[in-house]
């Protein structure tokens, strides 16, 4: 009995997909929801004043994604379009690493000294072209993507261990800037509404942070951040 609902939305569908769409014209202002998961990898280096070592920490941070979009196709012939994409991301990306000192997390290489480090991301955008084309088929479009991509992020250093008592900490939160790039396969289910995945890649290049509160006043994590993500779209033209 409980798969009977299932079975209807199956049906439903199935129905959608059979209707004709042959009589889709390509452009107008559309709006988009979708759904997906966000995987990073956020790499960096420090430089303090001290011989001891080089310090490293990379973390991965990944997690679920909700993005809205909207824009505008302008119609280039019967099978090409042209649009403006604009999105927004609601992100739950977070990971906890440990740096390590010339290769060796801190908490072998120090006897206990332990420098932890944390990346978070909650919320990101992109803007910039789309180029899409009609398939012979009058019902998948397959489209391409780049623009500017900007995602806030936050780092957390710290301190805790033989050297760090009581244990200390900082965090820092900004914009991050760069591209991203990426394509899309899209099904027409009605003459308006299409359903696909997509694929985007971002990096967001590299970003300084000053963690002279914590050792000394020229110290600097140098940060460099990049993501992949894979959603389910569903979009409506107007």
């Amino acid at each position: 009995m409980k798969l009977k609902p299932l079975g209807r939305l199956l049906g439903i569908l199935l129905g959608l997909a059979a209707l004709d769409t042959s009589a889709r014209e390509l452009g107008g202002p559309y709006a988009g929801l979708a759904l997906g998961y966000v995987a990073g990898e956020d790499t960096g280096h420090e430089t303090p004043v001290s011989s001891d070592g080089t310090y490293t920490q990379a973390t991965h941070p990944a997690g679920g994604l909700l993005a809205l979009s909207t824009g505008y196709d302008f119609k280039l012939s019967q099978r090409w379009l042209l649009g403006l994409d604009v999105e927004a991301e609601l992100r739950n990306q977070v990971e906890h690493s440990v740096q390590k000192l010339d290769g060796t997390p801190t908490s072998i290489a120090r006897n206990g000294f332990v420098d932890p480090t944390t990346f978070s991301s909650n919320f990101a955008f992109t803007v910039g072209p789309r180029l899409g084309y009609l398939l012979y088929d009058g019902k998948t479009i397959v489209s391409a993507t780049t623009g500017l991509a900007v995602a806030h992020v936050k780092r957390a250093f710290g301190c805790n261990g033989p050297v760090c008592t009581p244990a200390v900490s900082m965090t820092e939160a900004d914009w991050q800037t760069g591209w991203a790039a990426g394509a899309d396969i899209e099904r027409l289910v009605t003459t308006q509404l299409a359903v696909g995945i997509a694929y985007r890649h971002a990096e967001f290049g590299n970003q300084d942070v000053n963690v002279g509160a914590l050792f000394n006043p020229i110290s600097r994590e140098h940060q460099r951040y990049a993501e992949d993500s894979l959603r389910f779209v569903v979009r409506y033209w107007f």
